[in-house]
């Protein structure tokens, strides 16, 4: 959703999401395990120097049940910057095409990103840290790797729906997890995972 935080802990590093942009700040741990945090602004589209501003973030986990996805309850000082013309922009494209967009292999094995991939790309880091939010404990750290494989899927309303493969790297266990989701998106309501489940090792192939 589009104002629905997340995190993954490890190292202590984690991720704000908003609509299609992601936040990344490094915390500081105190003694009531409330984390200070310095929050990073990347917005689609733009390659300028991102802008930083203040974040107080506190994560609580359910202690002796780890199905439970951690509650965050974070605090931002100052204003982000507003993308909504790159949004509608985006959009506009995507609504455009004669037919549904399909891809693969986001980034490349040279790690190259094509411009007209790249929203495809962020919002496909915005949905996986739901899926990390949900499935992370104090032991795990995930990060998106790479986009398997995307397909748009043709819809009647106003929204955007693309089906993912992506491969999750957990930093801790180093292993490569094939991750699928099913994603929403509207310009004016934000990242919607209606759907995630965890694939074996062989959908990866």
């Amino acid at each position: 959703h589009k104002h629905c935080p997340f995190y993954h802990c490890r190292k202590k590093t984690a991720l704000i999401v908003q609509s299609r942009k992601y936040y990344e700040f490094n915390l500081v741990l105190n003694n009531h395990k409330s984390l200070w945090a310095r929050l990073r602004e990347n917005s689609n589209y733009l390659k300028k120097k991102p802008i930083t501003v203040n974040c107080t973030a506190e994560v609580l986990y359910h202690l002796g049940n780890k199905n439970i996805a951690p509650d965050v309850q974070f605090t931002i000082e100052g204003e982000l910057k507003n993308t909504d013309e790159a949004d509608n922009i985006f959009y506009s494209r995507i609504k455009s095409l004669e037919k549904e967009l399909v891809a693969e292999n986001i980034p490349d094995s040279h790690g190259h990103v094509s411009p007209e991939m790249e929203p495809i790309r962020l919002l496909a880091w915005v949905a996986s840290g739901y899926v990390m939010w949900q499935n992370s404990t104090e032991n795990t750290k995930f990060q998106l790797a790479q986009i398997k494989h995307v397909k748009q899927v043709k819809r009647s309303d106003e929204y955007l729906e693309f089906d993912y493969m992506i491969l999750l790297h957990e930093m801790v266990s180093q292993e490569i997890i094939p991750w699928q989701m099913t994603v929403l998106w509207h310009p004016q309501h934000g990242v919607q995972v209606t759907q995630d489940s965890r694939q074996p090792k062989h959908a990866s192939e």
